[in-house]
């Protein structure tokens, strides 16, 4: 007779855990499917897959149908005893796996994420505190070198969590390595080696220390390469900090070829702050450096194109030495349509013929070239014809007369 009634318990509280285990499954999918059609929450926010609810609700079932051949031993009921203990158990087991899936879950934040276990209690690791472990079809979590959980990768929030890990780690990199180069020193070649890999990782990264990291590499006198400037600049920091420091770094190289990359790369970067930098250098130029590289100064100047500074840009042509890459720079001023430059080329002839200092022959001989491009006007070629009759210098006069003949032709 006891065992009758223990087995009819047994299968009554079976029947309760079965039933709530039902509505309590039902009711935590729907809060999860609400909360995955908010897409910021569907980012930041990791639960158990859905499959757990339906998993635990099965077995609940299956387990209350089974417990029935318990009642089916009426003529030795204690033997039905061990029956009805295993099936209790297995709705018993339902309720710590369904409230497992319900209350496991992870909260990514800014600089930290909230991990919630199977008994509600929270617990939060900075991102910089964790390190990851493949595993089967995800990642396993460590803090401190405990285990923490899981996450594969194909369950919602997983990528978010996955980048924000490869940031980190980087960051971490940095961060163990800026510390080895404070206590040595001498590691000043390792060190810039160390930050560019990281930076090209990074790019675009608005981490302060990175910034302060990368600014007082590129302010170290030697400890770092034009190279390494230049990538820096074409992968477009963000950091206008970064960019002015460039900027003032860029005369320091004596390899002008170095130079000439780092002014190539503020083109890119579109950097007005290196504007002055790459005209002070560009003035330092001997003649056989100017035709080197003065192409490559000019179209950077050009693509940067910040009408602050075309005045001092223009100076520097028309007060060139006569070389002929000076002659291509003030054709190319010719076909930008550069603002009020037919004006000043005509006024720096009219000094040149009046011997007021405007030019040599030979930049007046660039000019002559440049104003010949410019659109058709009486004016201009009334000053071409005077030049090839006054000119000082027969070479300019045979010059102006060709070009005075060929502009006619417009």
């Amino acid at each position: 007779m006891l065992a009758e009634i223990i087995i009819y318990i047994l299968f009554a509280l079976s029947a309760c855990i079965a039933a709530i285990v039902t509505v309590a499954a039902i009711r935590a999918y729907k809060a999860a499917k609400a909360d995955y059609a908010d897409s910021a929450a569907s980012r930041t926010v990791i639960r158990k897959d859905a499959v757990f609810y339906f998993i635990s609700v099965f077995i609940a079932v299956w387990a209350l149908l089974f417990m029935v051949s318990a009642l089916a031993f009426k003529d030795t009921p204690a033997a039905g005893i061990p029956i009805a203990v295993v099936f209790f158990a297995a709705e018993t087991g339902c309720v710590f796996l369904l409230r497992n899936a319900i209350n496991w879950k992870i909260e990514l934040e800014e600089d930290s994420l909230t991990h919630t276990d199977l008994f509600g209690r929270q617990n939060i690791y900075a991102y910089s505190d964790l390190t990851r472990r493949p595993w089967f079809g995800g990642y396993r979590y460590y803090a401190r070198g405990k285990f923490v959980f899981g996450v594969g990768f194909v369950r919602g929030g997983a990528a978010y969590l996955n980048k924000i890990m490869e940031s980190c780690g980087e960051e971490r990199r940095l961060s163990v390595a800026v510390k080895k180069w404070e206590s040595d020193p001498a590691t000043v070649y390792a060190r810039a080696l160390e930050v560019e890999r990281v930076f090209r990782k990074t790019a675009t990264a608005n981490d302060k220390s990175l910034v302060d990291a990368l600014i007082a590499e590129v302010n170290a006198t030697g400890a770092i390469s034009a190279e390494y400037v230049a990538d820096i600049l074409r992968a477009k920091p963000e950091d206008e900090r970064i960019l002015a420091s460039i900027a003032e770094k860029i005369p320091r190289f004596d390899d002008k070829n170095m130079q000439a990359k780092l002014v190539e790369a503020s083109a890119v970067q579109g950097n007005v702050a290196a504007v002055p930098a790459i005209i002070g250098a560009y003035r330092l130029l001997n003649d056989e450096q100017v035709s080197l590289y003065g192409a490559k100064y000019d179209k950077a100047l050009a693509a940067i194109g910040d009408e602050k500074y075309s005045r001092d840009y223009r100076e520097l042509i028309f007060d060139g030495n006569g070389a002929e890459i000076f002659a291509e720079l003030m054709r190319a001023l010719v076909k930008r349509n550069t603002p009020g430059l037919k004006e000043e080329l005509t006024a720096r002839l009219e000094a040149y013929l009046e011997g007021e200092g405007g030019c040599a022959d030979l930049a007046a001989s660039n000019m002559l070239r440049a104003l010949a491009l410019t659109e058709y006007d009486e004016t201009v070629r009334a000053l071409l014809e005077r030049v090839s009759l006054r000119a000082p210098s027969p070479e300019v006069c045979a010059l102006a007369e060709e070009l005075c003949f060929a502009y006619k032709q417009i």
